[in-house]
């Protein structure tokens, strides 16, 4: 079985990109909200630009099959940085090899060490059903803390 291919975001990416994210937010918590092709062709764009925010791409036989977002920011009590993720996702169709995932949270990690971070903060924020994301982050050395609250209010 060939490995998937981990990297940062290319131009050439975002078109297949915007399809995988209209994915995600179908199978994830917040398909009851709209869904934005050019917000999410902002996004990846800013991936290309910016420093403090990058897009990890999965890809296999030349076709994207996956993607995490993750954004550097501030701590709101001091000026040392920590990572966070928007999302990973994967199409289902390729979610059986499990060291695609792995690779891309260890590139993302490498990315977020090379620009001074103390912690990442990575989890199941777009709540697409996974009941394996608990055991995924803590095989690679996540802990579990606090809670994330969720409500509806319109």
């Amino acid at each position: 079985m060939e490995e998937s291919i981990i990297r940062h975001i290319e131009h050439k990416d975002i078109r297949e990109l915007i399809l995988i994210s209209k994915e995600m937010h179908k199978e994830g918590g917040y398909s009851w909200l709209p869904y934005s092709s050019e917000k999410m062709n902002q996004l990846f764009r800013k991936c290309l630009k910016f420093d403090m925010v990058t897009c990890i791409v999965a890809e296999k036989d030349n076709k994207v099959i996956g993607y995490m977002i993750v954004v550097i920011q501030d701590y709101f009590f001091n000026y040392k940085k920590m990572c966070s993720d928007l999302g990973l996702y994967i199409l289902k169709e390729y979610r059986k090899n499990i060291r695609t995932p792995i690779k891309m949270v260890k590139l993302a990690e490498e990315w977020a060490t090379e620009r001074d971070v103390q912690e990442l903060f990575f989890g199941n924020t777009m709540n697409v059903k996974n009941d394996k994301i608990k055991k995924f982050y803590e095989f690679q050395g996540f802990t579990t803390i606090g809670h994330v609250f969720k409500k509806k209010v319109n």
